[in-house]
């Protein structure tokens, strides 16, 4: 009878501990702006997206897509390793949109061969690109 009491006891403990747990990491987190511990820790992802279309003017245009209810500050890095250039720049992108960045936002033309990355201000987690021949794309 003792030893399942103390069965009993370890295993809700354990439970609660993991209950816990969850709350800590993604029930008290503001998913959407940032500053809870969870995405403060690298274990929540920024709710924005990264997608490219072909530029009416030259190269590819960079489309920030924001899924939060909040305005996020996106900061882009990107490099040529040919010319041998990058640039980082930050962006404000409005809650439940998407910002377009191509050569008249940024002056830079965004080509194949190139990569780089997208952070959210409050978020541990980047979200790497790298734009391949043909306007293909890959995220990760």
């Amino acid at each position: 009878m003792r030893k399942m009491i103390m069965r009993t006891l370890a295993l809700g403990l354990l439970a609660l501990s993991v209950i816990v747990g969850f709350i800590v990491i993604r029930g008290c987190d503001d998913m959407s702006r940032g500053d809870g511990i969870g995405s403060r820790l690298g274990l929540v992802p920024p709710p924005i997206s990264v997608t490219f279309r072909e530029s009416m003017m030259t190269g590819y245009v960079l489309q920030l897509h924001n899924r939060s209810n909040n305005r996020i500050v996106a900061n882009v890095y990107v490099e040529n390793k040919v010319r041998n250039q990058r640039i980082k720049q930050s962006f404000g992108v409005p809650p439940n949109e998407m910002k377009e960045i191509g050569i008249l936002e940024s002056d830079w033309a965004f080509e194949s061969g190139e990569n780089g990355y997208v952070e959210a201000d409050g978020f541990r987690q980047k979200i790497y690109f790298e734009i391949e021949d043909g306007g293909r794309y890959r995220t990760w």
